[in-house]
């Protein structure tokens, strides 16, 4: 374990959405990230009920942190989605 501390900056426990979200993060941030997953492969265990909608923020508070966070990601969606 101690080598691997030379070798990595950042260890992700678990490669579902948010997981793969915060591997993909720090990698753009040049971190050098481990994911650790214990499925075959990643989203593996992923919720099967998500209905893959972005939420609008048609009801979030005007000039609230959860409308900046809904349009910060909706921006980064359209910025990699291709």
């Amino acid at each position: 374990m101690s080598q691997m501390n030379e070798h990595v900056d950042v260890v992700v426990i678990g490669g579902g959405v948010v997981g793969c979200a915060v591997f993909r993060r720090f990698t753009l941030l040049g971190a050098r990230v481990l994911l650790l997953e214990k499925g075959e492969d990643i989203l593996s265990g992923a919720s099967k009920a998500n209905s893959a909608i972005l939420h609008t923020g048609f009801d979030a508070p005007p000039g609230s942190l959860e409308l900046q966070c809904m349009q910060e990601g909706y921006a980064e969606y359209l910025a990699i989605r291709e």
